[in-house]
């Protein structure tokens, strides 16, 4: 049977182009790196010479031997260039956040239908090594009936990196657009559509900057699951914590990926990918009440496989993992107002 290589264009070579798209398309066997949009900065092809530079979204979508286009582009772009390729006969790989508001996704999934095209979203963080191991934990029921979750992302900025940080000219462009997309869906691919959600954010330093975002979710049988991200803290807590009734788990965040790629290396290389056990701590309770720990091994990954998942949804037309009623969620709940 002969191997369908599926011809690849990507709108941007800035830090999600360069680290997150051109190295597995170039990897990967299944695909052909065809193109690129630069517009001023012609760096792509003294790392990939045999692609094409096009300067203008425009040029790459009038090529026809491309199949798949990655819109990568500035968040507030993304509805607009992703109705273009799909209008183009092309396939899509939408980066994160798919688009600023729901009802724009909406129109998108029901334009890939008409078009007979795959749109499909780019959330690699399904592949971290952190969250395949929380999730490992959950699947074996070792907790026992969950009762409290807590996904978390931290940082330490100091408060004049926040006060001089820019502000965003378009609608979203903050911490609950670029880092929400990551913790909401990581939450919905494990724990489904809630039945409640509540959200708060706040501007504690910077009156046009929000440094705080927090998400309450109520599931069913009791379950209550928090997602928050702080730009400004003392000491991070632990990226998971879960909570159940036959024990807990802990969890700091450990995957490489981000900081390898960041630094060049392949995904070809030996090394990506392969890093140094930072385990989380199972506690659990014998029959006699007594505390047991147990460190579990983090589960190993890599972000090829969300490309495996790409060409095994367009060459055989198998599901992709990612839902359209889960990323149709994940953007109303982006969108919401706060609720206190």
């Amino acid at each position: 049977m002969t191997h369908q290589i599926i011809k690849a264009g990507v709108l941007t070579f800035g830090k999600s182009g360069s680290a997150f798209h051109t190295p597995f398309l170039n990897a990967h066997q299944g695909f052909e790196l065809k193109a690129i949009v630069e517009r001023n900065h012609k760096k792509a092809q003294t790392i990939y010479p045999d692609i094409i530079s096009y300067d203008s979204v425009e040029e790459i979508l009038n090529d026809g031997s491309i199949d798949l286009v990655v819109v990568n582009s500035p968040d507030h772009l993304h509805f607009e260039h992703a109705k273009a390729a799909l209008l183009a006969g092309k396939h899509v790989l939408l980066e994160k956040p798919a688009t600023i508001i729901s009802s724009e996704i909406k129109k998108l999934f029901y334009l890939a239908e008409a078009e007979q095209r795959h749109l499909l979203l780019y959330q690699n963080r399904r592949y971290d090594t952190d969250f395949l191991t929380v999730k490992r934990v959950v699947e074996s029921g070792r907790l026992g009936k969950l009762k409290e979750v807590h996904f978390r992302y931290d940082f330490n900025l100091h408060k004049d990196q926040i006060a001089q940080m820019p502000t965003s000219q378009h609608k979203g462009g903050d911490i609950v657009y670029g880092l929400g997309p990551h913790i909401l869906d990581q939450i919905i691919s494990l724990f489904g559509i809630p039945l409640n959600v509540v959200k708060t954010t706040s501007k504690t330093v910077n009156p046009h900057i929000i440094d705080f975002f927090s998400y309450v979710f109520k599931f069913p049988e009791d379950l209550t699951v928090f997602a928050s991200s702080n730009l400004s803290t003392a000491d991070s807590e632990p990226a998971f914590k879960l909570r159940g009734t036959k024990g807990s788990f802990i969890k700091n965040r450990s995957d490489i990926q981000e900081d390898q790629l960041l630094k060049g290396t392949s995904p070809k290389d030996e090394f990506y990918a392969l890093e140094n056990q930072n385990d989380g701590l199972l506690t659990t309770l014998d029959t006699e009440g007594n505390k047991i720990e147990e460190f579990i091994n983090t589960s190993k990954s890599t972000y090829m496989k969300l490309f495996d998942d790409v060409y095994d949804q367009i060459v055989y037309s198998k599901e992709y993992p990612v839902k359209n009623e889960e990323v149709i969620f994940q953007i109303e709940l982006l969108e919401r107002e706060n609720d206190f």
